[in-house]
């Protein structure tokens, strides 16, 4: 990870936006996305910052589950001469009224598993381009109000957002900030660890990695590149997933292989990002066996952690933490990526004790009509009425279970 080596694609001296230049907006379906895929792998290099969960194969992905998935597409077109070039993209899900939503919305992420909700926008011309889709989203058929999680909201993103929406006239609210820990440096990997851990951590780390070769031959293996390899991979760490806490449901397990919709999912999305070399496999192999795995998805200039897991039988030799240091070292020695996003709720963990950079992400509400809104104030209400609501259950599921630990044990 080079940040001063991660020149724009030369496509990029070809655009140059002016005011006679013009963008048309369009709206495509998933088959339309996956089409023109090859015009998304040249905006990813030209975005102020793309991401995973908007590449044409995690919107495919999305759409095989029966939601109604679209994506506003805007190509631009520079001279007379030039072709029309694909300058943003934005895949955006409609959801129905429900208890938690009085109006129908538009709404992204596209679903539980996916962790960015930003529109993919070209520099040259990004305040530009989200105007564009604003305006048609106003005088289309679809909703006009959105719910929008996940947006980054550095420095460049939130000017982006607030010029486009006062010059529109657009009314949003604020849910939510979180932070969550990202990879970003021009040291390469030693010498970033050395920053980031104390020298016990990493002597703790080396130890546990030697008593690992004392029980038999262990190795850091990645798959990239070879789609079966890595679909076997992915059948591994799942498997993995499925056996610690994750997979049992008296502990409110979230692992993959317990949702069909969601495994479905997963196995689309990483066949699809296999086929244009967007995803890899990284894992520690003990005896042949997967002990710890980790997918991670590319787009543009960045990487991102997706799914994890380890052999809990072995966790007092931490090889989720062992992986991470492997991935940190690859991710930082690789002159193709700028960012690596851990893509976790929030900055903590020990993600976030490795990766001690930080990006801030928001929650909004959005009515793209002009002027106040009675829909953005209703839905604004009934999703701050859910957060709350979340968090009573949360903090209730866990002061019932210590209750009947204490029980337990007394």
């Amino acid at each position: 990870m080079r940040i001063e080596d991660c020149h724009r694609s030369p496509v990029t001296a070809s655009l140059n936006f002016n005011a006679g230049s013009c963008i048309e907006v369009e709206q495509a379906d998933p088959a339309r996305f996956w089409a023109v895929r090859s015009s998304f792998r040249d905006l990813a290099a030209r975005a102020v910052r793309s991401h995973a969960f908007a590449e044409p194969a995690i919107v495919a992905a999305a759409a095989e589950g029966g939601q109604q998935v679209i994506v506003l597409l805007a190509w631009g077109k520079f001279s007379d001469v030039a072709p029309s070039a694909l300058v943003g993209a934005w895949p955006l899900v409609v959801r129905r009224r429900g208890l938690f939503s009085p109006v129908r919305t538009l709404a992204s992420p596209l679903n539980p598993m996916c962790y960015v909700g930003s529109p993919v926008l070209d520099e040259s011309c990004s305040v530009d381009v989200l105007r564009k889709f604003i305006v048609f989203i106003r005088n289309s058929k679809l909703p006009p109000v959105l719910s929008l999680g996940d947006l980054y909201a550095d420095d460049d993103h939130m000017k982006i957002l607030e010029d486009a929406f006062a010059t529109e006239r657009v009314s949003y609210e604020v849910l939510g900030r979180r932070r969550r820990a990202k990879l970003q440096s021009e040291l390469g990997g030693d010498a970033y660890l050395a920053e980031t851990l104390s020298s016990q951590t990493r002597k703790k780390l080396n130890q546990k990695w030697r008593r690992l070769k004392e029980i038999d031959d262990v190795q850091e293996d990645c798959s990239r590149g070879r789609r079966e390899d890595i679909l076997s991979t992915l059948d591994e760490i799942l498997s993995v997933e499925q056996a610690g806490w994750k997979g049992r449901r008296s502990d409110r397990g979230r692992a993959v292989l317990l949702d069909s919709g969601k495994a479905g999912f997963v196995r689309s999305a990483i066949r699809g990002m296999a086929e244009d070399d967007l995803v890899a496999c990284r894992s520690i192999r003990l005896g042949g066996q997967l002990v710890a795995g980790q997918i991670l998805l590319y787009s543009g200039l960045a990487a991102f952690t997706w799914l994890t897991a380890y052999d809990e039988k072995l966790s007092k030799y931490s090889p989720g933490i062992l992986l991470l240091k492997f991935t940190t070292l690859a991710l930082l020695n690789d002159p193709g990526v700028c960012f690596a996003d851990s893509c976790n709720p929030d900055h903590s963990g020990y993600m976030a004790d490795m990766w001690r950079d930080h990006m801030d992400v928001i929650d909004i509400v959005v009515d793209v009509r002009p002027g106040w809104s009675i829909s953005l104030r209703l839905l604004s209400a009934a999703q701050r009425a859910r957060r709350h609501a979340r968090s009573l259950l949360r903090t209730g599921y866990h002061m019932l279970r210590r209750s009947v630990a204490g029980l337990r044990s007394s």
